[in-house]
């Protein structure tokens, strides 16, 4: 238990680090969207395989795949990563909506 606590603040952490501030709400709605949004799949995933083929076979295959999930994590440079990356500057967004109106403009597209 202390690991999982451990991994989401050091996880948020580090992703509220590198992400503008004016993004932060958008990052961690999209954070929350899909990892609720995996948890209701794959409890539909296991609800349909329990059906099909047996409870026991679902927890095999359960197990199976939870013995796998550390590949991904094992394999990202992230997890090499000593030190929290600088503050992510911010972003304004009128400067970047008018150097893309300028460069439509300069296509001739507006």
């Amino acid at each position: 238990m202390v690991k999982i606590g451990t991994d989401n603040v050091l996880g948020v952490s580090l992703r509220q680090r590198m992400t503008p501030d004016d993004l932060l709400g958008r990052m961690n709605a999209t954070f929350r969207f899909l990892l609720t949004g995996a948890l209701a799949v794959g409890a539909a995933v296991a609800g349909a395989i329990g059906q099909l083929v047996g409870v026991q076979p679902a927890l095999w295959v359960g197990g199976a795949l939870i013995v796998t999930t550390f590949v991904p994590v094992h394999l990202a440079p992230l997890r090499r990563r000593r030190d929290l990356p600088p503050q992510s500057e911010p972003v304004d967004r009128n400067a970047s909506r008018a150097a893309d109106s300028l460069a439509a403009c300069r296509k001739g597209g507006g």
